[in-house]
C-alpha cells in the first residue's frame, strides 16, 4: 500500500512493457492506478472519474488493456492532468 499526501491507496497495477534502447531489448515495469484509487486521490466519487474520462475538452487521461474491463491510470498523467485543468 502507497501514500500519497494523506490518501493511502491500493498497491498499484504493475504491467511490464517490453522495448528496444540502444539495440538491447529491456522490460521496463510501469504501475498503474485503478480507478478507486483516482477517485480517492482526487477526493471525488468513480462516477466522477469516468464523467472526466469521457469529457470532449481536456479528458483524464486512462489505459484499457485490450479486451480487459479495467481502467487504468498513470500517476504522473494524472498530476498532469489536475495541473493543466480548472479544478476538479
Amino acid at each position: 500500500m502507497s501514500t500519497i499526501g494523506q490518501v493511502k491507496l491500493k498497491a498499484p497495477t504493475l504491467l511490464f512493457k517490453l522495448e528496444q534502447v540502444g539495440g538491447e531489448w529491456v522490460t521496463r515495469q510501469l504501475a498503474y492506478l485503478t480507478k478507486a484509487d483516482v477517485a480517492a486521490l482526487l477526493h471525488i466519487s468513480e462516477r466522477s472519474v469516468y464523467e472526466y474520462i469521457n469529457r470532449a475538452a481536456n479528458p483524464l487521461p486512462y489505459f484499457k488493456i485490450p479486451g480487459g474491463r479495467e481502467l487504468l491510470f498513470r500517476l504522473e498523467e494524472v498530476e498532469r492532468w489536475v495541473e493543466g485543468k480548472d479544478g476538479v
